[in-house]
């Protein structure tokens, strides 16, 4: 007879890989008694780790039911797996035997079969880098672990780079990770990465990881005719989802301290000739960057698949507030909506033959839209009270059709923005073939790059308005896309690109 989900069950014992859990203490033991078996495999994971991880599972509660039981062991295993610790983690509710064999009733037992992943994993080969420009696209913002501080939320190019890097696994035993990479762009350009994280330092039932990172970068803006070379300290500690392949929102707050020299493009034929413009050259050289990044995000946590959605929606906001001891001060946000609706949902089906009714039901409606706003703040003349060119809105932000848009200097460059906007709606259906996942897409697409300062009733933001067609196939690790678009309208000096390729990259942790 099986027994409903409401019925009273209380956890009786924990058993970790056929050994129980806590283990006896010596003192307990009868002497001369065998010792009991250790866990096999045996774990590095400390006692006191599980421990809390169990009792924030709220695994032994008092007042459980066999639903909220299971329910509890699935957050348990889903935790421990979003360490990434574990190769498996399996989670059994066994019945209680008493000595005369029979069953006790309203007690279960928790059977944990844990597998740790080797120590240690070396890398060296191939990679990608983020192209830091990404092209808005038809399907919104990609639920990402990390913040992207681009113009628009969608597929970005990314470079190929050399990388070499060594990660090691829960050496403290409270399921950290700790991990060093050197890597060497297409251009020779080598940057150094370090990272120590602890996945779960939460108190709570909610996972909150702790992450410092440290690294060094280089960026080349060929557009804007300047390279910036930065060396970074991030301290950021995130509460709730820990992946993207949780869907579930989260909530981020990140301190840096970054130490960057921003260098002009020098002429080939002139000595000491600056390519760069007066405008830029001006707001160039040393300067250092203290502040805090908050990011809240849905991370996809209403949509019915991550990377290309057919029903649901998805925001996120981030703000970013630098100032002193830096030498730069500014309030910079950006925010992303997404919406996506089956058209069967949005017209009266029962009126509808039936042939017109399937149509309608493969076909889904997006709608996304997304805005940046940055404002420099001097703090009584303790900042340099100017948009640092590194941190305005770059131009060749990735509106579909163009490559680079808004404010130029008098010498070409394109100096980036600190107001943009962008929205995008786009009819999908499912792409021709085996892959029901891809989806074919048709487009309309506009935006505007400008800055604050320049805006009044009667000077707005030029519009920017392309149209195409393109496909998008869900990946491991995020969204592949390519598209084909034609720019409606463009403003003086835009640089256009009929086809783009992109590949929005969503790795968690």
């Amino acid at each position: 007879m099986s027994v409903p989900p409401t019925a009273p069950c209380r956890l009786h014992s924990v058993y970790v890989n056929g050994a129980p859990f806590p283990p006896p203490p010596l003192s307990s033991q009868t002497p001369g008694a065998p010792a009991p078996a250790p866990p096999s495999p045996p774990l590095r994971t400390t006692d006191a780790h599980l421990l809390s991880l169990l009792q924030r599972s709220k695994a032994s509660s008092p007042t459980n039911t066999i639903g909220s039981l299971l329910e509890a062991s699935a957050g348990l295993v889903q935790r421990l797996q979003a360490t990434g610790c574990y190769e498996q983690a399996v989670a059994e509710l066994q019945p209680v035997e008493l000595k005369d064999k029979t069953t006790a009733r309203g007690q279960a037992r928790l059977d944990l079969r844990l597998k740790e992943r080797n120590w240690y994993r070396l890398h060296v080969g191939g990679g990608f880098k983020g192209g830091g420009a990404e092209a808005a696209s038809p399907f919104g913002s990609s639920s990402s672990s990390s913040a992207s501080s681009s113009l628009f939320s969608g597929a970005s190019v990314p470079t190929v780079q050399f990388e070499s890097s060594a990660t090691f696994f829960n050496l403290t035993g409270t399921c950290s990770k700790t991990g060093f990479e050197y890597a060497v762009d297409q251009a020779g350009t080598p940057s150094l990465a370090a990272f120590h994280s602890l996945p779960d330092v939460s108190t709570t039932e909610t996972p909150t990881s702790l992450t410092l990172n440290a690294f060094t970068d280089h960026a080349k803006r060929p557009s804007q005719r300047f390279d910036t070379s930065s060396s970074t300290l991030q301290a950021r500690v995130r509460h709730g989802a820990q992946s993207v392949v949780e869907q579930g929102p989260y909530t981020e707050l990140t301190a840096f301290l970054a130490s960057r020299d921003t260098l002009p493009h020098m002429s080939p034929k002139v000595p000491f000739g600056a390519l760069s413009s007066p405008e830029t050259i001006s707001s160039l050289g040393p300067s250092v960057s203290t502040g805090l990044t908050a990011t809240v995000s849905t991370n996809g946590a209403f949509l019915d698949r991550p990377f290309v959605p057919t029903l649901g929606a998805d925001a996120s906001s981030t703000l970013t507030l630098a100032g002193p001891p830096g030498s730069e001060g500014h309030l910079k946000s950006t925010s992303a909506v997404s919406l996506h609706a089956p058209l069967s949902l949005l017209a009266p089906a029962p009126l509808l033959p039936p042939p017109l009714r399937s149509l309608l039901s493969s076909l889904s409606l997006h709608a996304n839209a997304s805005l940046g706003l940055l404002q420099p703040l001097s703090f009584a003349g303790l900042c340099s009270g100017a948009a640092h060119p590194a941190d305005r809105f770059p131009p060749n932000a990735g509106l579909k059709g163009f490559t680079n848009i808004g404010p130029r200097a008098a010498k070409g460059d394109y100096l980036g923005g600190t107001l943009s906007a962008a929205g995008c709606l786009s009819l999908s259906a499912p792409f021709p073939g085996k892959d029901v996942s891809a989806r074919a897409l048709a487009f309309v697409s506009a935006g505007s790059l400008s800055d604050l300062a320049d805006l009044s009733a009667s000077s707005l933001p030029v519009q920017r308005v392309s149209a195409g067609v393109g496909i998008a196939v869900p990946t491991p690790v995020g969204r592949a896309e390519i598209t084909f678009s034609r720019p409606l309208r463009k403003g003086e000096g835009d640089a256009t690109q009929w086809m783009q390729l992109g590949l929005s990259l969503n790795v968690g942790g």
